[in-house]
C-alpha cells in the first residue's frame, strides 16, 4: 500500500477568518442543505484577495461541479467585494447524510 500525506496550512485561530468559514459554509447551504466547505484560507494580494476553500459535493446533486463553483463564486465575491473565489469541488461518493 502506498499512502500520500497532505496538508494544508489552514490558519484555526483567526477569528475573522472563522467567521468568513461559517458565513460561506451558510452560502453553500442556501444552495443545498448537503453542501459543506472546509481548507479555507485566504491569500491577500495588492488588486484582491483569493478566498480559497474546497466544496463538498453529494453525488447525487442535480447541480454540476461547474454550475456548483460558479453559483458559489457569485455569492462569495458578492458578499466580499475586493476577494476572487478559487472553489475545488470534491465528491462525496460515500453519500454520508448530513444533520
Amino acid at each position: 500500500m502506498i499512502v500520500t500525506l497532505h496538508y494544508d496550512p489552514i490558519v484555526t485561530d483567526d477569528p475573522k477568518l472563522a467567521s468568513m468559514r461559517l458565513r460561506i459554509n451558510a452560502m453553500a447551504q442556501q444552495i443545498d442543505s448537503r453542501l459543506s466547505i472546509h481548507d479555507l484560507r485566504c491569500v491577500p494580494g495588492p488588486t484582491h484577495t483569493n478566498v480559497i476553500f474546497d466544496c463538498v459535493r453529494p453525488s447525487d446533486l442535480q447541480m454540476s461541479a461547474e454550475d456548483l463553483k460558479h453559483a458559489l463564486a457569485q455569492r462569495v465575491e458578492s458578499e466580499y467585494p475586493k476577494s476572487v473565489a478559487k472553489i475545488t469541488i470534491d465528491e462525496d461518493y460515500v453519500g454520508h447524510t448530513h444533520e
